[in-house]
């Protein structure tokens, strides 16, 4: 009996292990911060009192919240979209049957395997001295400045960054869909009169 309930069950111990790091390293400081945040606790300290909605209150008053909020929403809108677009206009451009293809796989897909630190840190002397010397150079006003320095283009700085190195994974990904169409379907639709478009549109619309 006792042996005929493990060879049933024994798979199940391979889930209670990160079942049981899940809940203690992410479910339990969850419920925990959800707590504190209803105390004046400072994290300094063992001593706090509850204060209800307070913090609440006070950050959703806050006008830094508010433009934190906008520019998540912006952000994360641009990611959305310009992943998607780019890497369906990237994909479909490394689809064709060149002598280079494959190189240029690779430099698509490059971004993706560098550290963030590392990016972080080529970027920022990009706009630091690149930027500022192209635009000295060719008296465009807006590029002479640190393009992360003024809050009017902060956020498209940032989100190029994210996109150059965020666009490769979905461009893996569409163009793997485009490969597993056979190149006979491709044909005999152009052959019953498909426009290159009309091809595109339905690769991306059923890609499998």
């Amino acid at each position: 009996m006792k042996d005929k309930f493990i060879s049933k069950y024994w798979g199940y111990l391979f889930l209670l292990i990160p079942i049981i790091l899940q809940v203690i390293f992410f479910y339990l400081p969850t419920i925990r911060g959800v707590i504190f945040s209803f105390t004046n606790w400072t994290g300094l300290t063992d001593n706090y009192d509850y204060i209800g909605f307070k913090n609440y209150t006070a950050i959703f008053s806050d006008p830094k919240f508010i433009k934190t909020i906008k520019f998540t929403i912006i952000f994360t809108i641009g990611m959305i979209l310009g992943q998607v677009s780019i890497g369906i206009l990237v994909a479909r451009a490394l689809n064709a049957k060149l002598r280079t293809s494959n190189f240029f796989r690779g430099v698509f897909f490059f971004p993706a395997v560098i550290a963030t630190v590392t990016i972080g840190m080529i970027f920022k002397q990009i706009f630091a001295y690149g930027i500022p010397l192209i635009g000295e150079t060719f008296h465009i006003d807006f590029l002479k400045e640190n393009l992360l320095s003024n809050p009017k283009t902060v956020v498209y700085a940032v989100l190029f960054v994210a996109l150059w190195q965020g666009v490769a994974t979905p461009t893996i990904i569409f163009l793997a869909g485009l490969q597993s169409i056979p190149q006979e379907i491709l044909e005999a639709a152009a052959i019953d009169g498909a426009s290159k478009r009309q091809i595109f549109k339905r690769q991306i619309a059923s890609p499998s």
